[in-house]
């Protein structure tokens, strides 16, 4: 199957959208045999509190095609890095995280997860930024879970890895992992008035 992600979808017109997932079949057209109801869109409020901002940023399937979604979610105004995981017809997997999403906080001005990779052995990498205080001073972020949702506390300190390059502000919105494991994750660094490529690349 090919699979899309709507990155924003409005509830009943309103103005704060929710995820929204696709899928289509190999000829281009909605996949309306299993998914979503058999229409082949699903759409899911992943917000902390149900009536707020979440819209999806990143997928990868799971070596048996559960559906990963790296989500941009908010409850009341922070967002929050957000992990959630469908079984294959578009449900929520409630062996994943608390009842199928993974939420972290680890600054008070918010988190965001903008991609994700799985590797070889199930557990789940992310790429975003966190702002330390409301100041949009992000630090690039770079997370890694176990399949299961939790933070895998052997990589980075306690599952993280963050990098500020010129305490300003930094993220990341592109990520793979090489063959040899290590990940490299990309995205701009902005010094003074000027945004920059950033790289990095992290041992696993």
């Amino acid at each position: 199957m090919i699979w899309v992600v709507v990155p924003v979808m409005s509830v009943d017109g309103g103005a704060l959208p929710d995820t929204g997932l696709v899928r289509y079949t190999t000829t281009g057209v909605l996949d309306t045999s299993d998914f979503g109801g058999n229409t082949g869109i699903k759409r899911l409020d992943l917000s902390a509190s149900g009536h707020d901002h979440d819209s999806p940023s990143g997928v990868a399937l799971t070596a048996d095609s559960k559906i990963v979604l790296a989500v941009e979610a908010a409850q009341q105004g922070i967002f929050q890095h957000t992990l959630a995981r469908l079984d294959t017809h578009g449900s929520i997997d409630d062996s994943f995280g608390t009842h199928g999403i993974a939420r972290n906080s680890f600054a008070a001005g918010g988190d965001f997860a903008r991609e994700l990779v799985i590797q070889a052995d199930g557990r789940i990498v992310t790429a975003g930024s966190t702002r330390p205080t409301d100041s949009f001073s992000d630090d690039m972020l770079i997370t890694r879970h176990d399949a299961n949702g939790s933070l895998d506390t052997s990589f980075g300190s306690n599952g993280k890895v963050l990098v500020d390059f010129f305490s300003s502000a930094d993220g990341a919105a592109a990520l793979l992992i090489q063959p040899d494991g290590k990940i490299v994750a990309a995205g701009i660094a902005r010094n003074a008035n000027t945004n920059s490529l950033a790289i990095v690349r992290v041992l696993p």
